[in-house]
């Protein structure tokens, strides 16, 4: 599997040097709201939104994940409250007789 993984990250980060040697001319950046302008390679601009994008899917995976982590919180504790009452009965009962005829 880490050959797999390594194979896999190989090809991408090849695909990815390509890409920024390939664009690196600059281009003009405006956003509405504002008046002012970011001139920035074109390689620069899309690897920063596609990190953009892996952080906000990330933090949304995350959030929506947290009713799972919750569940299993509550349920840890559960088994350890139930373990506790086991091991205390467990103490309660007279102590057998093995080996005896």
């Amino acid at each position: 599997m880490g050959v797999l993984r390594a194979l896999l990250f190989a090809i991408c980060a090849i695909v990815a040097l390509g890409f920024a040697v390939d664009n690196r001319q600059s281009v003009s950046l405006g956003f509405f709201p504002f008046d002012g302008k970011l001139e920035a390679p074109l390689f620069l601009v899309v690897f920063l939104f596609v990190l953009l994008g892996i952080l906000l899917g990330g933090t949304v995976a995350w959030w929506q994940g947290r009713h799972v982590r919750r569940v299993a919180r509550q349920r840890q504790s559960e088994t350890t409250r139930l373990q506790g009452e086991l091991r205390k009965q467990e103490a309660a009962l007279p102590p057998t007789i093995t080996g005896q005829p």
